[in-house]
């Protein structure tokens, strides 16, 4: 059984769970009021009757409300979780075209695209327990995992491309140069 499955089969059961309160309530008018005669007179049972009909339906009304702002609650922080996903992508989208226009460093690109990268993985990881439910088996998910290990691996690449051409030159000047990078 998936997570999603799971989520809605809790839902179902909250909304089954107020219905049986209810009918619990009813159960328990008709057998203290009708069937047990605790009140005599028939005007103080309907008055007793209509007060506990009230007290239940606030009570069942106060569950809705609250199951209502979790649910508020809920779609808020899955909106912000999507937020912070996009921003991660778009911060990775905007180092990659910042280092491609100006002038590039290696270092300094391939230590920020995988912070971005870690930073991207663990919301994608923690959002994947509750919040998107099967957003890592998510094609697009798989899609993107594997262009951002792509990108990550050709950077690294490039990199030591690069120390292997500096060390190769024994200019003293691109050993400077490196080091500043």
């Amino acid at each position: 059984m998936n997570k999603l499955t799971k989520f809605k089969l809790i839902r179902s059961l909250i909304t089954i769970s107020i219905i049986v309160i209810f009918i619990i309530g009813a159960f328990l008018v008709w057998f203290i009021f009708i069937e047990r005669n605790v009140l005599t007179n028939i005007a103080e049972k309907i008055t007793a009757i209509i007060a506990f009909f009230g007290i239940l339906i606030s009570g069942i009304q106060i569950l809705i409300n609250e199951i209502k702002r979790r649910r508020e609650f809920y779609k808020q922080l899955r909106y912000s979780e999507y937020k912070s996903i996009r921003n991660h992508i778009q911060k990775f989208t905007n180092l990659l075209n910042d280092h491609l226009v100006n002038e590039p460093n290696p270092y300094l690109l391939e230590n920020k695209l995988m912070n971005i990268n870690n930073e991207l993985a663990v919301t994608i990881n923690t959002s994947n327990s509750k919040l998107f439910p099967g957003i890592i088996d998510n094609e697009n998910s798989k899609n993107l995992d594997n262009l951002i290990s792509d990108i990550l691996i050709r950077t690294s690449q490039y990199l030591n491309k690069l120390m292997i051409y500096v060390k190769t030159k024994k200019n003293k000047k691109h050993l400077v140069i490196l080091k500043l990078i």
